[in-house]
């Protein structure tokens, strides 16, 4: 297995949501965090899951990776965001007992699944697709990430539609 870099991972997981129309999930709200959080739960296939936020850039200003806006919003686990061995860039959900699903920083070159967000008109037409609703009816999407070079897996998991918009 081939380690790439932070930025190339970036890179890569952007790419991969726009192939779909949209981008790595930007959490900017309690309201989304919570919502989003009570969707990873349902899939029951872990809970950890990057979202487009980053500090590659400057170190401890966190961002969100499309749009380079710092963080109004955070909602991390304790102790985070650590830095742990000088490389933790990118940001993903991690449960932390008892306090359960929060923010975690972490190398970007780890294979885990990833969250994309896209606007839901872009689906209109295909009723089988990618059903978490979020803030100004935003769809999410969530894949499977292998941070190998030359080898991407997408598995796509389709959560039950709650009709809510969470804003």
């Amino acid at each position: 297995m081939q380690e790439i870099g932070s930025y190339t991972v970036l890179l890569f997981l952007q790419s991969s949501c726009r192939g779909h129309g949209g981008r790595l999930a930007e959490v900017t709200t309690k309201a989304q965090s919570d919502y989003l959080i009570s969707m990873v739960k349902l899939l029951k296939n872990g809970h950890d899951y990057w979202l487009g936020g980053r500090d590659d850039i400057i170190e401890g200003t966190w961002q969100w990776a499309s749009t380079d806006r710092v963080f109004t919003y955070t909602a991390w686990g304790p102790g985070n965001p650590s830095n742990t061995g000088g490389n933790e860039d990118c940001l993903h959900l991690h449960d932390f007992p008892p306090e359960g699903i929060k923010w975690n920083d972490n190398a970007c070159q780890v294979g885990m699944k990833f969250i994309c967000e896209k606007p839901k008109s872009i689906y209109l037409g295909l009723a089988d697709k990618f059903y978490i609703y979020q803030r100004l009816s935003l769809v999410l999407l969530i894949e499977q990430s292998h941070h190998v070079a030359g080898n991407h897996r997408e598995d796509v998991h389709r959560p039950r539609p709650s009709g809510r918009t969470i804003r």
